[in-house]
């Protein structure tokens, strides 16, 4: 088996910050929590949402070497929705946040590289900007962290 469920639950348990007066930021876990709503109310911000890029998720699944011992390839979306557009607000004046929260998220990766005891950060993505949810759009910053992890025989 796999340990997807943890390492999703390791990054989620990251906290990256983009203001250090704000309310904390919630998060949803798309590998342990049921549906999210498409409407989100202020309250529920700013939250970061954790789900698959239903793109690459469990790509490149190898084989190393002879015997059982493989790895396979991990790209976790972690969307963080701070605010609606509709609030007046420009990118302009929301990039210092965007861009520290980048910062930040970079470093809490940095500090904790193995999300678990068989698996290891490669690489992550980090997209700032407007963000379509249901029928609203956010500023935020879209990330995709890839993880390799390694499976030995059961």
């Amino acid at each position: 088996m796999t340990q997807i469920v943890a390492i999703y639950a390791a990054i989620a348990a990251l906290v990256p910050v983009y203001d250090s007066d704000v309310t904390p930021i919630k998060i949803w876990n798309g590998a342990l929590t049921g549906v999210i709503k498409q409407v989100l109310p202020s309250a529920a911000l700013p939250i970061r949402i954790l789900t698959t890029t239903g793109e690459n998720e469990g790509r490149d699944f190898a084989f190393i070497a002879l015997g059982k011992l493989s790895k396979v390839t991990w790209v976790i979306e972690d969307l963080l929705l701070i605010k609606p557009v509709a609030e007046g607000d420009s990118l302009k004046t929301m990039s210092p946040y965007l861009i520290s929260y980048c910062d930040s998220y970079i470093t809490v990766l940095r500090d904790s590289r193995g999300p678990t005891s068989n698996s290891h950060v490669v690489a992550a993505d980090m997209k700032p900007g407007v963000f379509e949810w249901g029928d609203n759009r956010y500023f935020g910053v879209n990330v995709k962290v890839e993880i390799e992890e390694f499976q030995g025989a059961a």
